[in-house]
């Protein structure tokens, strides 16, 4: 429906979509999307392509992983600034805390764009690491450090 589409998107256009793989992939760098046409693998489908991967290449392969909070990784910086982000800031500190739907209400957008403001505040430490689904982020900076922050980064 149109408003499934917006609230998911952020945009209308999913109600039209065809099923059977028909999809819209939006990614930062392009604001309008592109339509495109996906398929299903099934798990076998998956395990058998690993298998064959696994006889053919000659690479060593980890079967065990570690605590996901032992794995500290940098993230990678995006060209990509919403225009959004300094509002979606300003909501957060005023509110001492925010969370992806807070976002979506308050700014009128949809789900995946309410996630990269989230995703775009916790990497430069605006807001803490999510503690579950449903808890909203606490609000790590005060007033005074978001504007030093306007001024230095031009927001």
């Amino acid at each position: 429906s149109k408003s499934d589409s917006q609230l998911i998107l952020g945009r209308n256009g999913a109600e039209s979509l065809r099923g059977k793989g028909d999809m819209i992939f939006l990614p930062d760098d392009a604001p309008n999307g592109f339509h495109v046409q996906g398929c299903y693998v099934t798990d076998s489908e998956i395990q058998q392509i690993v298998a064959f991967c696994r006889k053919k290449a000659s690479c060593a392969y980890i079967d065990a992983f570690e605590e996901e909070s032992e794995v500290k990784s940098e993230p990678v910086e995006s060209p990509f600034v919403d225009e959004m982000l300094a509002k979606a800031i300003e909501l957060a500190i005023d509110s001492g805390q925010v969370s992806v739907s807070m976002l979506q209400r308050r700014l009128r957008t949809g789900y995946a764009r309410a996630g990269r403001l989230i995703y775009d505040m916790t990497v430069r430490g605006i807001i803490a690491e999510s503690e579950g689904n449903a808890k909203p982020r606490q609000v790590l900076i005060t007033r005074e450090e978001w504007n030093r922050m306007k001024e230095e980064d031009g927001f």
